[in-house]
């Protein structure tokens, strides 16, 4: 699922560009997921000091929460091509080590984006079920 916006910067993107993972996100994906008190983290950053579970409404929140970091390639082609390259990468860990289903959320804003996920669960939402009210680019 995608917005309008979203459909807008890959119809635009140059699909040859190369683009490298910062290696810390390469270290945070290799690092894995651990799962707390019922959550999917990932373990690198649940070691990180953050609020707790309790200062969320619910489990969905606070994966989001705490499973999102930020890629900056300098240009707005560069961060979607980066953007999807990391997402598909944390989708298909995700796929191999959690055995319920996860949704990865790519945000663009101009030049950089954020991954984030979070665990599907029935009753909990983290984003909007329209994402045309998005006014930046999003893709689940």
């Amino acid at each position: 699922m995608q917005n309008e916006a979203m459909e807008e910067m890959l119809a635009a993107i140059d699909w040859r560009a190369r683009v490298a993972v910062p290696v810390e996100v390469d270290e945070l994906i290799d690092a894995g997921v651990i799962e707390e008190n019922g959550c999917v983290l990932f373990r690198r950053l649940a070691e990180a000091t953050h609020p707790g579970r309790d200062d969320f409404p619910d489990d969905t929140g606070y994966e989001a929460f705490v499973n999102h970091f930020h890629l900056d390639d300098g240009t707005p082609s560069g961060a979607v091509t980066l953007g999807l390259r990391v997402a598909r990468t944390v989708a298909r860990l995700l796929r191999v080590h959690v055995d319920r289903p996860c949704r990865v959320i790519l945000a663009l804003d101009g030049v950089s984006a954020s991954i984030r996920f979070h665990v599907r669960r029935e009753g909990e939402e983290w984003l909007s079920a329209d994402l045309a009210e998005y006014v930046e680019p999003v893709l689940v």
